[in-house]
């Protein structure tokens, strides 16, 4: 049965070892006048630019820091916390500065052990288990449920340095015909920022 092409970015789905997963993220803090969008499901590092905050990651080789599950920030309208699934490609009129530190506060599934599911783009094959394997970067992702439609760049599997480790395939019944195009990933983080010398 063939895959179904719906990419929705990194979703945390369990532990190396076996262990369960518990839902927990860790606070960082975005720049608000950042002009990149970060989607549910992405992956993101320390920005280089501007140490002691994060945003997302592009494609190819970078220490990845963990996945983002959401934002939280004062809205400038309302004066209100807000919590959304993504932040918008535009400011969210938060400067930089350690006066608006953690003003703008995005939640990170960071855990080294942590097991995503992520949809490869291209074709499948049982060899790629524990090769490495980079992601695609994608268009913004949906403004319906704030969900990331990054995918890993499977045709690009190799034992090489990369992001990521294949660790296995999903159990997703709709996404785990291996051999075929588009097909689940069971991944880690292998370039980690927080644990890498």
């Amino acid at each position: 049965m063939a895959n179904i092409d719906t990419p929705s970015g990194f979703r945390p789905v369990g532990k190396l070892g076996g262990n369960p997963y518990n839902g927990s993220a860790s606070e960082y803090s975005l720049v608000g006048t950042e002009a990149s969008g970060i989607w549910q499901g992405d992956p993101v590092m320390q920005q280089a630019s501007n140490t002691g905050y994060v945003d997302i990651a592009p494609a190819g080789e970078d220490e990845v820091i963990g996945v983002a599950w959401g934002i939280q920030y004062d809205d400038s309208t309302t004066g209100k916390p807000t919590f959304r699934n993504y932040k918008p490609a535009s400011s969210l009129a938060v400067g930089t500065g350690a006066a608006n530190y953690r003003k703008l506060t995005i939640f990170v599934y960071d855990d080294p052990y942590q097991v995503y599911d992520v949809q490869g783009d291209e074709g499948s094959a049982v060899t790629d288990v524990f090769k490495n394997c980079d992601m695609i970067t994608s268009a913004a992702g949906s403004t319906v449920n704030g969900t990331s439609i990054m995918e890993l760049d499977s045709d690009n599997v190799a034992t090489g340095t990369a992001s990521f480790k294949i660790v296995g395939f999903s159990n997703d019944p709709a996404n785990s015909t291996v051999g075929s195009d588009n097909c689940n990933y069971k991944v880690i983080v292998l370039e980690n920022g927080l644990t890498s010398a």
